[in-house]
């Protein structure tokens, strides 16, 4: 397997589980895609809200993690204390 995109709708809500893509197929553009496709599907189904967390097991790329997000449009929260996280983007219908 080289991408895997897992994400669950609740109510208005869209909730990103993982963003899988191997390695060798990093860099390329494969997360934006997947991003954008959930765009999409968030104004087909009315969602207000995609929201995911932020693992430790990433916390070794988090800098390149929090620049993907923010560049398409996710707020990204630490919580204090803690090695964990949120992202969250609101739409407006």
């Amino acid at each position: 397997m080289t991408s895997e995109l897992c994400f669950y709708k609740k109510s208005k809500k869209m909730e990103i589980i993982d963003i899988i893509v191997s390695p060798k197929h990093e860099n390329r553009g494969n997360g934006n895609v997947f991003l954008r496709a959930i765009d999409k599907i968030c104004k087909i189904e009315e969602a207000v809200k995609c929201y995911g967390m932020l693992s430790y097991q990433d916390k070794e790329h988090w800098d390149k993690l929090f620049h993907f997000y923010e560049e398409n449009g996710y707020i990204i929260t630490l919580k204090e204390g803690s090695l964990n996280g949120s992202i969250v983007k609101e739409y407006s219908l």
